[in-house]
């Protein structure tokens, strides 16, 4: 039982049906599809829609990594957490680092 929870991954990529698949062959069980945010935090943000008709033997997540440079964004983190199954954030000075 094998976990990866950082695939990148945006919905046109002609790729992942590829990716998933040989990481279900490799043993994977569980898949976070990631994406990334710098800068301010767009109002709509949501996650991507899945792709379709991934491996059945594979257990899809979703993960966004946000990159913060203003802490000040830290409360916009909450509602994110309703819509993303994991969230990732990398502080880009030691002000965020000792807020995050």
């Amino acid at each position: 039982m094998f976990y990866d929870l950082n695939v990148p991954y945006v919905p046109n990529d002609p790729e992942i049906s590829n990716t998933l698949a040989f990481l279900s062959e490799l043993g994977y069980t569980t898949i976070a599809l990631s994406q990334s945010v710098t800068g301010k935090l767009p109002a709509d943000l949501s996650p991507p829609p899945l792709p379709a008709n991934p491996p059945k033997s594979l257990t899809l997540l979703t993960r966004i990594t946000v990159n913060v440079s203003d802490p000040s964004q830290n409360q916009r983190l909450t509602p994110l957490a309703q819509q993303y199954s994991l969230i990732a954030l990398r502080p880009l000075n030691e002000k965020c680092l000792a807020l995050a």
